[in-house]
């Protein structure tokens, strides 16, 4: 199957982090195949991973966080962290766009 099959989105669940040499390759990967909203699912570990991932796909792939998530019983990520990364997130890419 192609990604050019799958019309409005996709979602890849990996159950490794982000930062594996592997998942390192398939998240630029996806960063250069993609066109439509990608979302890399699984592995995140780390408030770190948000930006890896965002810089390795061009920030054409948004991740998910789960077991990692305080609110999830975690205590690698804590909720109210993530929230504000991606406030920041997009009050940055408006700003970018609107320049």
């Amino acid at each position: 199957m192609s990604l050019k099959k799958i019309r409005s989105s996709c979602l890849f669940e990996r159950h490794s982090t982000p930062a594996q040499f592997s998942q390192i390759s398939l998240t630029a990967g996806l960063g250069q195949w993609v066109s439509i909203p990608c979302t890399y699912a699984g592995g995140a570990k780390d408030i770190s991973d948000l930006a890896l991932v965002d810089t390795l796909s061009n920030g054409k792939v948004d991740l998910t966080f789960g077991s990692a998530l305080d609110i999830f019983g975690g205590s690698g990520v804590k909720f109210d962290e993530l929230v504000e990364a991606d406030r920041q997130a997009k009050e940055a890419s408006a700003a970018a766009g609107s320049a």
